[in-house]
């Protein structure tokens, strides 16, 4: 089944779940809100519970595209309010889902503060797009956010006095 065959609640589910069990097993409490909470797939905090960060999941099959001008990166749709959302408790769980389970690579997912996420979006996007996307750039960007790296950033705001 490729990505234009998948419905979108599938994909998202397929990304929250994936998210959701990564940050689980990096010893976080994680919650799935309930259906229709704008800006919010999960609510991630400490085991303490004093601090809790939302985080707002985008999934894409192959999300890659090939420029010339700006060279090879990665783009996720995302909507207007990802323009405005800036919190240092707001972020963006951007996952690759490489047709997984049908393909050899498992997902990767990139942990974006809405502070970069909002940035992006006005800089590569026209103000009058129907459309909004977010990118990470190949060749660099996606080692600041992949993984582990990406997470041990998203830590230090739930550390956050």
């Amino acid at each position: 089944m490729n990505e234009e065959k998948m419905s979108t609640a599938i994909k998202g589910a397929i990304g929250e779940f994936y998210v959701a069990s990564f940050l689980s097993a990096m010893g976080l409490v994680v919650a799935l809100p309930r259906s229709g909470v704008p800006s919010s797939d999960l609510i991630v905090t400490t085991h303490e519970g004093h601090r809790s960060i939302s985080i707002q999941v985008k999934t894409s099959l192959s999300p890659i595209n090939k420029s010339k001008k700006y060279g090879d990166y990665w783009s996720w749709d995302v909507s207007k309010k990802a323009k405005e959302n800036r919190s240092k408790f707001h972020w963006y769980a951007f996952v690759n889902a490489y047709n997984w389970p049908r393909s050899e690579s498992s997902p990767r997912i990139f942990f974006v503060p809405s502070e970069v996420v909002a940035n992006i979006v006005a800089e590569w996007n026209d103000g009058n797009a129907p459309r909004l996307f977010f990118r990470i750039m190949e060749l660099g960007e996606q080692d600041l956010y992949a993984g582990v790296t990406g997470f041990t950033e998203m830590g230090l705001a739930l550390k956050e006095v």
